[in-house]
């Protein structure tokens, strides 16, 4: 992953997944939409494309240097998919489970 928001610029996270059982197919387009939490802000495929995106069944990017209103620090973001099947969510990282690192905003 790279893990550094740059405030100002358009330098994206890039978060890489490897998935198995239910989602080794179709992986993160197995979802409908897919949220993103950092710090407070709440990013969506579908009501924030242009911040949030599915780039590929495995890459998640995420481009918030020029609009975040993150303080500088580490932050540890929650990424939840839905879907039909996954109505309520399906957690993909956060504190209960940690699969990503810190995202740094300087």
């Amino acid at each position: 992953m790279q893990n550094v928001i740059v405030k100002g610029l358009d330098n994206p996270v890039v978060m890489t997944f490897a998935f198995t059982g239910d989602f080794a197919a179709s992986g993160l387009n197995t979802f409908t939409s897919i949220q993103l939490v950092i710090g407070g802000e709440t990013y969506t495929t579908d009501g924030t494309p242009d911040n949030l995106s599915i780039e590929s069944d495995t890459e998640l990017r995420l481009k918030i240097g020029d609009t975040t209103a993150l303080a500088a620090g580490n932050y540890l973001p929650t990424i939840t998919g839905f879907s039909l099947t996954y109505n309520d969510g399906f957690m993909l990282s956060g504190q209960c489970k940690p699969i990503l690192g810190n995202i740094k905003v300087c």
